[in-house]
Parts: C-alpha cells; structure tokens; sequence
C-alpha cells in the first residue's frame, strides 16, 4: 500500500500525521510513504528526516493525493482538498461530520469509516443531558466559590 501525508492547512494547525519514526515503522512492514514536502515542519521535522525514514517527498499535496492509497491527516480535510480525494482512497483523519456539513454530504467515493456516526449519536445523547449537567456545574461553581470566600474570610480578608 501507498501511504501519503500532507501539509495540515487548517489555521493554526502545525501537527503532522505521520513522523520520521512512523514511516520508518510503515516503510519495515512493507509499504511505500510518500510526503508533501514541509509537512512535518510545524512539528519540527524537515524533508530530509523523512527522506532517511524512507519516504518520498513531493513537492505538492496534490502529488501525494494523487498516488497514495491511504491519505493521514491530522484535521479535517478542509474544501480545497475535497476535489483532491478520489474514488477508493482511505482517509485516515479525525472528521467532524456533525459540525461540517460539506464533508458529511462531499461525494467522490472515498472510504469513511463509522465511527463517527456513532460518536454523533455519542453527542446527541450529551446534548440531550446539557440542560441537567450545566445545572449540576452551576450548584458545583457556587459551592466551590462560597468554600473559597469561607477561607478567605478565616484568614481575615474580606470579599464583596
């Protein structure tokens, strides 16, 4: 299998998915890497580390979607890399369906997982439970703002 990585695009995201030791650990099972070139540089890694691992860099994500077979992304992808993914491609990612509507509904024939659908109904259980623990948290808060005025006060100090 051909296993890609690229350059995470989110804002403020700087992880990459795969480090040098993980390709090498890929490469040893049997399995070609390729990488987007500076992906891993917000993580501190540089091409060459990946290159000694056994990776191949390319210059371009556009490179990477087009020859690898599993895709590892830290984030999402984001809707420029929709059109990236292409039939019977794996995407190795955290995704979040219930916020994203576009990656839920983005056709294209790649390979999603499950687990997701039953991390929403996960979701939808806590939001039906929201109302009860927020006001558990409240009578919690109060509680713990009353015992902190109570020592302060025993120390001599006082609060308004």
């Amino acid at each position: 299998m051909i296993v890609g990585t690229v350059r995470e695009i989110k804002t403020e995201e700087y992880r990459v998915a795969l480090t040098p030791e993980g390709v090498g650990g890929i490469v040893q099972a049997g399995h070609d890497v390729v990488i987007e070139s500076d992906a891993g540089t917000g993580s501190s890694y540089n091409d060459d580390e990946y290159r000694e691992a056994g990776a191949t860099v390319l210059k371009t994500a556009a490179a990477v979607y087009e020859r690898a077979e599993l895709i590892c992304k830290v984030k999402e992808p984001q809707p420029r890399e929709f059109e990236l993914l292409r039939e019977r491609q794996i995407l190795f990612t955290y995704l979040h369906l219930a916020a994203e509507p576009a990656q839920r509904d983005r056709g294209g024939g790649a390979t999603q997982t499950e687990e997701q659908s039953e991390q929403e109904k996960h979701t939808r259980r806590l939001d039906r439970d929201a109302p009860g623990r927020a006001a558990r948290a409240g009578r919690r808060e109060d509680d713990d703002r009353a015992s902190h005025k109570a020592r302060v006060a025993s120390r001599g100090c006082s609060l308004a």
